[in-house]
């Protein structure tokens, strides 16, 4: 299979098993190749084996919360520019704000419409590296409602 036509890897860091679920099969059929991880460390590793095209990451999870992983793939040079995408029921103006401060591509509410999520996800690996939303779409991130609202 040709480069042009090898499916993104997108590694998904979600500890709700029905959540982690249905993302993987839905992003499936959208084209992706996801990658399931249960907790922040199968995670990491998946990342570190897989080198996806994208991560979405949960911030609520058993072991490690995903802002440190997140900051923890900012500072390491080979994940620095890897798109996240967090997605998570934490929905204070507080948590999205601490979310791209700790270097999210993008903050995604739950419930998200998967339409929605699937565009974004496309979106990031386009671009194909991290870059943070201006701060206008970051307030409107942590002030406007669920993302699939």
């Amino acid at each position: 299979m040709s480069e042009a036509r090898r499916e993104p890897v997108i590694v998904i860091i979600e500890d709700e098993s029905a959540t982690l679920q249905v993302l993987d099969l839905f992003l499936g059929m959208q084209g992706f190749k996801p990658v399931p991880a249960l907790n922040g460390a199968a995670g990491l590793k998946a990342i570190a084996e897989k080198k996806p095209s994208a991560v979405i990451l949960d911030l609520m999870l058993p072991d490690i919360d995903g802002y440190e992983i997140c900051r923890q793939l900012r500072a390491d040079e080979k994940t620095a520019l890897l798109p996240i995408i967090m997605l998570s029921a934490r929905v204070h103006r507080d948590d999205v704000k601490r979310g791209y401060a700790a270097g999210a591509t993008r903050y995604l509410k739950k419930p998200v419409d998967l339409d929605m999520l699937a565009a974004e996800v496309r979106r990031v690996v386009e671009v194909a590296r991290h870059e943070a939303p201006p701060p206008g779409i970051q307030d409107k991130d942590a002030t406007g409602p669920a993302s699939g609202s």
